[in-house]
């Protein structure tokens, strides 16, 4: 529907994010175009540094093609990552609660304004220079808010509040099994806060949440209380969620004390790791009196080291590098 330019503003030289409307799908065209708008208007209102925020609006004269200007999210490498980038670099359990926190906030005040974002996963996670995540494209978002949604647009109140709709917005596996319904449900705070327990499950894991996972084996083996935050994102019933006004419970659930079968488990490695360091010292002292016992060979020069094999510890042209090669231009969405 769109697609993704850095370019720089001409009066203030600084650098933006352009996101400029793409007629190559001329089906349902208006429609598009309608919701292209809607995402402007509703990324103008949000002033968090949690997300990512609209600085003009407007329509090419020449072409009669909208465009907004939005802020050039980069990571500390200086190149556009999404949290699907970082995971597939690898990353720990404290880094993924950092971004938990960013998304908990950025998510708060998204609900508070009124609005569902409706296509929270990686891909729309930018990591930021401070290496903070960034929530990004809202081209499907509902607008729950009645006064909000007459102030965007009273046309496009269909689009937006999709309650009596047949078809369903979303991407499959971030979406909460109420909006999964053959008549599905209306998108709601809840629904945003399943997609995020999503989102957490597979940059811990690698793979996708669906319901009756095994929370409490999966993520036993953490340091962190991940299956406490888990059975608050992702609940059967919406409303034993955590709402927009509760998310400030996820630090608070991070910070509790590891359950006593992690307890127990830290306790196992600990009493193999005791078992491994007192057979290291027998093994030490068997090969010292190993080496009491033998004879005296003759001492000529170099006689001890003649087959061996020098090593230069800091030679590393073998060694395998990993590199993320990002392809430059525009980024399709």
């Amino acid at each position: 529907m769109a697609a993704v330019y850095e370019a720089v503003h001409e009066q203030l030289g600084t650098r933006v994010a352009l996101k400029v409307f793409s007629t190559e799908d001329a089906s349902n065209i208006a429609f598009k175009r309608k919701r292209f708008l809607a995402e402007g208007k509703v990324l103008a209102r949000l002033h968090h540094p949690r997300i990512v925020h609209v600085y003009d609006l407007a329509v090419d004269p020449d072409t009669g093609t909208p465009y907004f200007a939005m802020d050039l999210v980069l990571s500390p490498s200086g190149k556009p990552q999404t949290l699907e980038d970082a995971r597939q670099s690898g990353v720990d359990e404290n880094r993924v609660a950092g971004w938990l926190a960013d998304l908990s906030e950025g998510r708060a005040d998204i609900h508070g304004e009124g609005i569902v974002h409706r296509d929270v996963k990686l891909e729309n996670v930018l990591v930021g220079p401070d290496g903070r995540a960034v929530i990004s494209d809202f081209g499907i978002s509902r607008i729950f808010d009645k006064s909000l949604r007459e102030q965007i647009d009273l046309t496009m109140v269909t689009m937006i509040d999709d309650a009596a709709t047949p078809f369903r917005l979303g991407t499959g596996h971030y979406m909460a099994p109420e909006l999964k319904r053959p008549v599905p449900a209306s998108a709601t705070p809840a629904s945003d806060a399943w997609a995020l327990g999503v989102l957490v499950f597979r940059l811990l894991t690698g793979i996708w949440y669906e319901r009756g996972t095994k929370v409490l084996d999966m993520l036993a083996g953490y340091d962190l209380p991940w299956p406490a935050v888990m059975e608050r994102l992702c609940a059967d019933r919406p409303s034993d969620r955590l709402p927009e006004g509760g998310i400030a419970a996820v630090p608070r659930i991070l910070s509790q004390k590891p359950r006593t079968a992690r307890r127990a488990h830290g306790a196992k490695l600990i009493a193999v790791a005791a078992i491994l360091a007192v057979i290291a010292v027998f093994a030490a002292i068997y090969v010292v009196l190993s080496v009491k016992r033998e004879p005296v060979v003759s001492a000529e020069p170099n006689a001890g080291i003649s087959n061996g094999k020098s090593v230069d510890a800091g030679d590393d042209d073998d060694q395998d590098t990993e590199f993320i090669i990002m392809k430059q231009g525009a980024r399709r969405k």
